[in-house]
């Protein structure tokens, strides 16, 4: 497969937030495809903003600028039902917490599932979904499946929230990963994606 010479993610803005100082001033920034990128930056730099920017999430107190270009898409201009069939079938948001964003009430195997049939109703997702979990490190066994959010630690949680990411997406954005996961997501062939 040959790379294209166009960006997968071209992103030119400018944020502010109600009465204060802008947090993001002219930000460019492109990934192509198979690139991933890190981004630093102290509390504040406006890291978040930009992942919210792009995912289409701000809330309506931010002022925005600019453009934000996904697969030739203006992501800026596109109605929400257009946004949120991109959402997590294109662009996945992996959260730092993962109890924050793990329902504490699903088994595991059961937030998995929903995941896959959001994005691929049609497919048959077992073999997938323990490939995946595999990718990240985590055991594919059923008695894992079954767990509760709550009987799992706080890197399982984690690595669950990438492997529920990686299911489909072609932009992931992180907001950390562990060794174990960059070891093995880079032996793999994670697809078209781009991560961030």
């Amino acid at each position: 497969m040959t790379q294209s010479n166009n960006p997968l993610l071209s992103v030119s803005i400018s944020a502010s937030y109600a009465g204060n100082k802008p947090v993001l001033r002219h930000l460019i920034l492109e990934i192509r495809e198979r690139e991933i990128h890190g981004l630093a930056g102290g509390s504040g730099s406006g890291k978040s903003t930009l992942v919210l920017a792009i995912m289409g999430l701000l809330p309506p107190t931010c002022k925005l600028t600019g453009k934000v270009s996904f697969n030739g898409v203006d992501l800026l201009s596109v109605s929400e039902s257009k946004l949120r069939r991109i959402r997590g079938r294109e662009i996945a948001l992996i959260l730092q917490s993962p109890t924050a964003a793990l329902n504490p009430m699903l088994r595991i195997g059961t937030q998995l599932r929903e995941a896959w049939r959001a994005h691929k109703p049609r497919q048959d997702e077992n073999e997938e979904i323990r490939q995946t979990l595999r990718c990240v490190s985590l055991p594919d066994e059923e008695a894992f499946l079954r767990r509760y959010p709550s009987e799992i630690s706080v890197g399982q949680g984690h690595r669950l929230l990438i492997a529920m990411a990686v299911l489909s997406p072609w932009l992931h954005h992180c907001g950390r990963t562990d060794q174990r996961v960059r070891r093995n997501y880079t032996k793999g062939d994670p697809g078209p994606a781009a991560g961030m």
